[in-house]
C-alpha cells in the first residue's frame, strides 16, 4: 500500500512539473560608440514596482553606471558615462522579469547587453 501512495506522489509531481508556463524571452544586444565625455541613456521598459529590473553584469570604467525610474514609477532606464580620459571598451548586461498575466503566469524575461567602444 505504501508503494502505491509513494507512486501517486510521484505521477502527481512529474504531472505538475511538466506544466510549462507561458514564458517569453527577448535578448537586445546593441553596440554604441560613445564619447568619454558623453553621457548614454537607454530606455528598458514600463515596469510595475513587482517586476524585477537589474543589472546582472555591472560595467567595469564607468563614471555613472545605473538603473533609475521615472517620477511616475513606471518607466525604467539605464544611465551610462565612461570614466573620465577612458578610452576602450565597456560592457553592461541587464535583466528584467515582468509579469505579464499573474492568472497564467505569463512572464517576459529580457536580457539586453550593451557593449559600448568608448572613443575620445
Amino acid at each position: 500500500m505504501k508503494n502505491v501512495f509513494f507512486i501517486l506522489i510521484a505521477i502527481g509531481i512529474v504531472i505538475s512539473c511538466s506544466k510549462d508556463d507561458d514564458v517569453t524571452t527577448n535578448v537586445v544586444e546593441i553596440t554604441i560608440n560613445l564619447s568619454n565625455t558623453l553621457e548614454y541613456n537607454y530606455w528598458v521598459g514600463n515596469y510595475s514596482e513587482d517586476d524585477i529590473v537589474e543589472i546582472l553584469s555591472q560595467a567595469s570604467h564607468f563614471e555613472i553606471s545605473e538603473l533609475f525610474r521615472s517620477t511616475s514609477g513606471s518607466s525604467v532606464s539605464y544611465k551610462y558615462k565612461p570614466q573620465s580620459g577612458y578610452v576602450g571598451e565597456d560592457f553592461v548586461e541587464i535583466t528584467s522579469e515582468k509579469i505579464i498575466d499573474s492568472i497564467s503566469n505569463e512572464i517576459e524575461f529580457k536580457t539586453v547587453k550593451l557593449s559600448f567602444n568608448i572613443l575620445e
